[in-house]
């Protein structure tokens, strides 16, 4: 597991009042005909079956930001978004610690996520932290884990 700048985003179109930004993801510069939602590329990560994406929308004052696990064909295997409405974040702290990514996204909490060999079950509404939320769906790819900073 290791970061990687080979890949990018190009804008297919910017967000409206009723529609998110979509992007093409490009690998080397080169089109993989993958199309997602969002526009800014904040951390990518190669993973031996695929890749990690750390992506949001560019909007300040309403910061969501996106995580997805790819196959090495850019097909989304796992999508998981923090972050809630009329809240502020930004990506920081972003470090690979053995098997896991810890980074930090609104306030001081420390996110953990987790590649996952294989996929495993997911229980919705059970198996995600507060703050995250993912398409409704019984497998995961990788475990999201949040240790909010206590005050004091």
């Amino acid at each position: 597991m290791n970061f990687t700048d080979a890949i990018t985003l190009k804008i297919i179109h910017d967000d409206t009042e009723f529609t998110p930004a979509k992007s093409e993801i490009l690998f080397n510069c080169a089109p993989t005909g993958r199309i997602i939602e969002g526009k800014v590329l904040e951390k990518a990560v190669a993973l031996e079956t695929g890749f990690l994406l750390f992506i949001t929308d560019d909007i300040p004052e309403e910061e969501f930001l996106t995580l997805l696990l790819c196959d090495k064909n850019f097909t989304v295997l796992d999508k998981a978004t923090l972050g809630a409405t009329m809240s502020t974040g930004d990506l920081r702290e972003v470090e690979l610690k053995g098997d896991e990514v810890h980074f930090r996204f609104i306030g001081d909490t420390l996110w953990r996520l987790r590649p996952l060999g294989q996929p495993s079950l997911r229980l919705p509404l059970i198996t995600d932290p507060r703050g995250a939320s993912r398409p409704l769906g019984l497998r995961q790819y990788f475990t999201l884990q949040a240790d909010p900073k206590r005050g004091g």
